[in-house]
């Protein structure tokens, strides 16, 4: 309050200072009119009781002003300053008032245009925020419906191979009977054996639709994957060629989990057989395995669906040609392959998920275009999750 009264005075020293000038030239009792000037000014931009203590300030400069300059002026200086002295309390009052609500006016404009910024930029990032969770939602739905259309094609195709198993056993039992009965330089048992050669070969491959549909049997036992992987790798060496390098990545102390040790080598076979057909001209398969922590973020950002909890993974990697984006979605659907007519059933990968599945774990797949790809399989470790781990059966 004293800065204030004392930055008042200064002023009426100007005033003061102004006024004395044109006292002096101007012989006029008219002149203080002109501190209504800066009394109003005064009032507008610091309200009414600035004003009027710069009023006194002023009346007290002119009273000064005439006894010095212009004594004439004394004896009617009193009524015509009490009239000046009232009209300049009023204008401080007007001006004072209009100018707090010109100021309150003009705060709550800037305040309004703020909000409005801060809405804006709300309702900007709530925009993001939904457009985020709708792909979110949308990529949620397609895992769903990928999830469902698996299971269906699962049930069709174990229900399918169960009744196909059951012929082909027929075609065997009848072709190795026409077989033995028949003299090796028949002709006749030349057709037994295309024919039983035939039957097993479909045989296999309801075997591996069974698999898909995760109705195959497998004893379950404790697994170390680093111990399949070493077991794994020399009959990798001897199916790849010498342009091949194969690298393995072990985490020491990898935790057990419970499954079927061949299952999940025959698993991991496919995978290292797809990689090596990935590269035609050679390259690097590296078997990495590692300690996951499964979340729900990691489910979203991998296409899975799996418990939340702590899985042991083994991740094949190629440096071959790479995935297109539009075959990923039909990777481990049955019969669905890329490779040539009469290289490949399209039930390897197939096989994979259902191995996967039956262990109530995942399989993943992670590509580049024309730099190679990650095939990455995770089996829940034995109470390391909510969900217990019950061997399959048809």
């Amino acid at each position: 309050m004293l800065k204030r009264i004392t930055a008042l005075f200064l002023i009426s020293c100007v005033y003061f200072a102004v006024f004395y000038i044109a006292l002096f030239f101007v012989h006029s009792s008219v002149i203080p009119v002109i501190g209504i000037v800066l009394v109003s000014i005064v009032s507008w931009r610091r309200g009414t009781i600035a004003g009027i203590i710069l009023t006194v300030f002023c009346f007290f400069w002119n009273g000064l002003g005439f006894r010095i300059l212009a004594p004439e002026f004394a004896n009617t200086f009193f009524p015509d300053g009490v009239i000046s002295f009232g009209v300049h309390i009023g204008v401080s009052f007007l001006l004072g008032y209009f100018g707090g609500m010109a100021k309150n006016l003009h705060k709550e404009v800037e305040i309004r245009k703020q909000t409005e910024i801060s809405l804006k930029q709300l309702q900007n990032e709530l925009k993001q925020r939904v457009e985020r969770r709708t792909r979110e939602l949308e990529k949620a739905n397609d895992r769903l419906r990928q999830a469902e259309k698996m299971e269906a094609i699962g049930q069709l195709a174990g229900s399918m191979a169960h009744d196909f198993n059951n012929y082909l056993n027929i075609i065997l039992g009848y072709s190795a009977m026409l077989t033995t009965t028949l003299g090796a330089k028949a002709q006749e048992h030349e057709y037994a054996q295309t024919i039983e050669k035939t039957a097993q070969t479909a045989a296999e491959l309801t075997s591996q639709l069974l698999t898909f549909a995760r109705k195959k049997k497998y004893k379950m036992q404790p697994v170390n994957l680093n111990d399949l992987i070493k077991e794994l790798i020399p009959l990798l060496s001897s199916a790849l060629k010498r342009d091949f390098t194969i690298i393995r990545v072990a985490e020491p102390e990898i935790p057990l989990i419970p499954g079927g040790a061949d299952q999940i080598k025959n698993a991991l076979l496919n995978l290292c057989l797809n990689a090596r057909d990935a590269m035609k001209n050679g390259g690097t398969l590296t078997i990495t395995t590692k300690t996951v922590r499964v979340t729900p973020d990691y489910c979203r950002d991998n296409g899975i669906t799996c418990q939340t909890g702590t899985y042991a993974g083994v991740a094949v990697t190629d440096t071959g040609s790479g995935i297109e984006p539009d075959v990923l979605n039909h990777l481990f659907e049955p019969f669905f392959t890329t490779k040539e007519e009469g290289k490949g059933t399209g039930m390897g990968l197939a096989a994979v998920y259902g191995i996967a599945q039956s262990h109530k774990g995942a399989v993943f797949a992670e590509t580049q275009v024309g730099k190679g790809t990650t095939f990455t399989m995770l089996f829940p470790v034995e109470g390391g999750n909510g969900d217990g781990i019950e061997s399959q059966s048809a």
